[in-house]
């Protein structure tokens, strides 16, 4: 079962739990049972916040525990809640996808374009590369600082090491180049990420506006 669950990890947004037959219980053991099953699935499913749990019997008896029959039926009442705005969820859960997806994106637009900004016009060219190379956490850090982003839009540093290293920095893509192609599509992604995207969740129904603020997520 654990590692079923382990498995499903990258979906624990997904998951729902549910506590059935909790009438067969006295209030005080149920809390203890509660508490039992919070703390083992906080062994299994990594997550920031605890996981939420349902509590409820379901099936067509009436409720055998006259002293935890509100609370279960406030709780059978919050699921069958959720599971009706999934559609809706799932809509949003694709936006935020591709919100995701823009950010990287544009963070990599400025990782190269400061990288290729960074090379000597003359000689020392191959130094200054492998300088480069050396101190990608600063230069992580500064792109970051210059461009207002947020760490969880970089990629991974050794992977974009590794995939960069090869390459002519000369030949990088420039944001502002002679066509000015690559900052007509930087000014693209932040129009999509401050007015296209926010339009978007405006129209799905039971959604509120949120910030436009492209370092925040959706």
């Amino acid at each position: 079962m654990s590692s079923a669950i382990k498995i499903l990890q990258k979906y624990s947004d997904k998951i729902k739990v549910v506590l059935n037959k909790s009438d067969q219980i006295e209030h005080q053991q149920l809390m203890k049972v509660y508490g039992a099953l919070l703390w083992s699935l906080g062994k299994v499913i990594d997550t920031p916040e605890v996981t939420r749990v349902y509590i409820g019997s379901f099936w067509s008896e009436p409720l055998k525990n006259e002293d935890t029959a509100p609370l279960l039926e406030a709780e059978m009442a919050d699921l069958l809640r959720d599971l009706g705005s999934l559609p809706r969820l799932g809509a949003v859960r694709k936006i935020n996808d591709v919100v995701k997806r823009i950010r990287e994106i544009r963070t990599h637009a400025v990782l190269l374009d400061y990288l290729r900004n960074q090379m000597p016009s003359m000689f020392g060219k191959e130094k200054k590369k492998q300088e480069l190379l050396n101190d990608l956490p600063n230069v992580f850090r500064t792109v970051m600082k210059l461009n207002n982003l947020s760490v969880g839009d970089f990629p991974d540093l050794n992977k974009f090491k590794s995939e960069v290293e090869a390459l002519n920095f000369e030949e990088l893509p420039k944001i502002n180049g002679s066509r000015m192609k690559n900052g007509k599509r930087i000014v693209e992604m932040d129009q999509a990420l401050e007015i296209d995207i926010p339009g978007m969740l405006n129209r799905i129904p039971g959604i509120e506006r949120r910030g436009a603020d492209k370092k925040s997520s959706l």
